[in-house]
């Protein structure tokens, strides 16, 4: 489920914070939050997709975690 970065099947603030200690270095992303290639051009230029890129933008960084705090207060992001 996008967004669900610790993987407890809800989209919350605990994966807010989750993101942001992966961010910090305090605990690795774990394996299972790469969820599919996604391919943006015909010259097969793919990139991984990550359940905790929220905003889905490509990559992983605080921005998403802000993004889900933003969804869960009903703020759109």
């Amino acid at each position: 489920m996008l967004g669900d970065a610790n993987t407890d099947g809800i989209v919350n603030v605990k994966d807010a914070t989750f993101i942001q200690k992966c961010l910090a270095g305090i605990i690795d992303f774990p394996e299972s939050d790469e969820v599919e290639v996604a391919y943006y051009n015909s010259k097969d230029n793919g990139y991984l997709t990550y359940r905790s890129d929220f905003n889905r933008d490509g990559v992983r960084n605080i921005k998403d975690a802000t993004a889900i705090q933003k969804h869960i207060a009903g703020i759109e992001y």
